[in-house]
């Protein structure tokens, strides 16, 4: 299950970072929208590899567009 937080629990930070770890990411939203997401470095290094290891520009676009679309729909749900 997504860890889904307002961007308001950042006052209390070091809370909030003890709940990142590799593969299980934050995501901060801003008025009920996802806006930002913590990673364990290792994540984003391992995606920040598989972009780089993807040929096609366009494509690169597309896996980034949905990846951030799905980010974005789980914010939603889980705000209702």
């Amino acid at each position: 299950m997504l860890n889904i937080r307002p961007v308001s629990e950042l006052r209390n930070y070091n809370a909030l970072l003890k709940e990142v770890a590799a593969g299980s990411p934050v995501f901060l939203t801003k008025n009920g929208v996802g806006k930002y997401a913590l990673i364990d470095i290792a994540d984003y290094e391992g995606a920040l590899a598989a972009e780089m290891s993807v040929p096609d520009p366009a494509h690169k676009a597309e896996t980034r567009a949905r990846l951030l679309e799905t980010i974005r729909n789980a914010s939603k749900v889980s705000d209702s």
